[in-house]
């Protein structure tokens, strides 16, 4: 079984799709690391010189503004991935929805901006929505011809269209906060120009030129796949775009500041491998999914090696994340800590279930997901507001997670009867990871109490590298004892990236 295993790797790695699946998933890394660490790089320095209250009054803004266009989002660039065959006239209709859709909420969002104002009792929040609505305007002009990189599995050209404008949101923002501006509105400046450069290099980076030209059949065609991506981003902008607007509304734009920084610090990390899976999956899986066989061991594959991958960031930010906050971010960001170690929890949850979400739609079944998000956010309106006046805004944290921890058998089940994956074999990645994991947690636990190191870089500096050592380690030899061929599958796409 084994052999055969081994064989059936090595053709794969030979064949034309798995090199450039395997050049994908080079690019997509590099784009992911370099992101993420340029992300939590200009996060701690900004954390230094801005207060809470800054971040939870961009965190409200980005909250309707993300809210805006995640709710009207008709899922046409989904269904464009996901068909095997488009034509100019789905390009230039999607493009021109787009735009539309763009105006109405720039409008709506100057008109309605007051309101919000009043609500949370800042007249700045009112012009910051304002200035806000550029960045709506910027993002719906982009050039349609983008999701090429996607499809096309072409991520080397993703990867240049999403550092760039990261790279100039985070100068920028810096730059202002530290010389000029030292509040929110050097973070405004830095999304302004983020989308600003989104869309001049959408046009330099891919050659179709939309037309001003809509057909009703072809956005009917699209509509039949997007109305469930539709449906389940309304559920999604609901429910993580809301929270920010209850923190914010009943506990305090401070509070919600912490609750930011907190996601950003943990689960945002982890969510860089989520969208991964979505960057690299989605195209895959869409374009082998009527091989039934092939697409089962495919999702396996990828269950196996993004919680290898994943589960030791989320455990290694859960037993590190008092130690990270002060040496990074210094005593005044302690209330985080609680916040960053249930959210590294729920993120557990979010790595396995991710594979079987974009398992689903890549087939055709966006319904399954969507009624799913349904009943999630069904128990975070049932459980948030007792949870938050139990335990302040760790309530609304564990109200998350709760969420997650009743809806993650749902989608087990779902997976386990329609896609004939036993649960064994589901369950044996998830294990091994899982052990991994935890050794390495206990491994830096005993670190930290038997080790009288004084809390600093160099300190820090040992926690992290005990921590991988550890783990890889450990790993190592648990993938020889329940021959999990994982680290055998990665050198194989390394193989295949070379050759």
């Amino acid at each position: 079984m084994r052999d055969k295993l081994n064989n059936s790797l090595n053709t794969r790695t030979d064949s034309p799709l798995s090199k450039k699946v395997s050049k994908g998933i080079m690019w997509v890394s590099v784009t992911t690391l370099l992101s993420r660490l340029l992300q939590v790089a200009s996060a701690i320095i900004l954390a230094r010189l801005l207060m809470p209250s800054d971040f939870g009054a961009i965190a409200v803004c980005m909250a309707i503004v993300v809210f805006s266009q995640g709710s009207t989002d008709l899922g046409f660039q989904a269904a464009l991935i996901q068909r095997t065959k488009i034509c100019d006239e789905h390009l230039n209709t999607t493009w021109i929805l787009e735009i539309g859709r763009a105006l109405i909420m720039a409008v709506l969002l100057v008109l309605f901006a007051p309101i919000v104002g009043y609500f949370f009792k800042s007249s700045e929040l009112t012009v910051m929505l304002r200035v806000l609505s550029l960045h709506m305007i910027f993002l719906g002009f982009r050039n349609v011809g983008i999701i090429f990189f996607r499809r096309d599995l072409d991520f080397f050209r993703q990867c240049i269209y999403e550092v760039v404008p990261v790279i100039f949101q985070i100068v920028i923002s810096i730059l202002l906060a530290f010389f000029w501006l030292r509040n929110a509105w050097a973070l405004v400046a830095g999304i302004i120009s983020s989308s600003f450069i989104s869309f001049i290099i959408s046009y330099v980076l891919h050659p179709y030129r939309p037309k001003f030209q809509f057909d009703i059949k072809k956005a009917l065609e699209l509509f039949r796949y997007g109305r469930w991506i539709f449906g389940q981003s309304i559920i999604v902008m609901i429910t993580e775009q809301g929270i920010p607007i209850f923190i914010g509304s009943l506990l305090g734009i401070s509070v919600l500041g912490y609750f930011n920084r907190a996601e950003t610090f943990s689960k945002k990390i982890v969510s860089q491998l989520t969208q991964f899976i979505w960057k690299i999956g989605f195209p895959l899986y869409s374009k082998i999914q009527n091989d039934k066989d092939k697409l089962k061991d495919v999702y396996l594959k990828t269950l196996a090696l993004i919680t290898f991958i994943g589960f030791p960031f989320a455990g290694g930010i859960f037993i590190i994340s008092r130690e990270f906050t002060i040496v990074f971010l210094t005593d005044k960001w302690l209330a985080i800590v609680p916040l960053m170690q249930i959210m590294c929890v729920q993120a557990l949850l979010v790595l396995i279930t991710t594979p079987i979400s974009v398992l689903f739609q890549s087939m055709g079944q966006p319904a399954i997901t969507t009624k799913i998000s349904i009943i999630y956010l069904g128990i975070i309106v049932i459980f948030i507001y007792p949870f938050s006046m139990a335990w302040g805004v760790s309530g609304v944290a564990l109200a998350c997670l709760f969420g997650s921890v009743l809806t993650f058998p749902v989608l087990l089940y779902k997976v386990l009867s329609l896609h004939s994956v036993t649960f064994y074999e589901m369950l044996k990645p998830i294990l091994f990871s899982s052990l991994s994991m935890l050794f390495m947690i206990l491994v830096v636990f005993l670190q930290k109490i038997y080790l009288n190191i004084p809390l600093n870089l160099f300190s820090m500096f040992l926690l992290v590298f005990s921590g991988i050592s550890s783990y890889v380690i450990f790993s190592f030899f648990l993938d020889k004892l329940l021959k999990m061929e994982v680290f055998n599958l990665i050198k194989l796409r390394i193989l295949a990236i070379k050759g």
